[in-house]
């Protein structure tokens, strides 16, 4: 499960790949296809906020932009990609309703990928 990382690898993406590789969470290819509409939810995500309010943001993203990345993965809608952010353990719910990114580092990552 641990490894080096590479000296040619982002610190993020090494520290992703340790922290995700063998459990089968993190990124997952939807993200990756998304990974703008994805970087600019994680970007204006606040302390507290409940999954209406990320869920309405990420409505409002999905096409905003005439761009790869921007749209929601295919077959999936608003409901379903915050699911699977859940399920990926991008976004996990907390006991009082709201809703954040347990991993600080992996947050970093996927912003930094939306900007790519």
């Amino acid at each position: 499960m641990w490894r080096r990382q590479q000296a040619n690898e982002p610190q993020a993406s090494g520290l992703t790949r340790i922290l995700y590789g063998a459990s089968g969470a993190g990124m997952s290819d939807k993200m990756d296809d998304s990974r703008c509409l994805l970087g600019a939810a994680m970007h204006d995500l606040t302390p507290g906020e409940g999954s209406a309010s990320i869920k309405h943001r990420i409505g409002k993203l999905a096409g905003s932009r005439d761009a790869h990345g921007w749209e929601l993965p295919k077959g999936m809608d608003v409901e379903d990609f915050f699911e699977h952010l859940v399920h990926r353990g991008a976004l996990q719910r907390l006991p009082d309703k709201s809703v954040h990114c347990p991993i600080p580092s992996f947050r970093r990552y996927m912003i930094g990928l939306g900007k790519k």
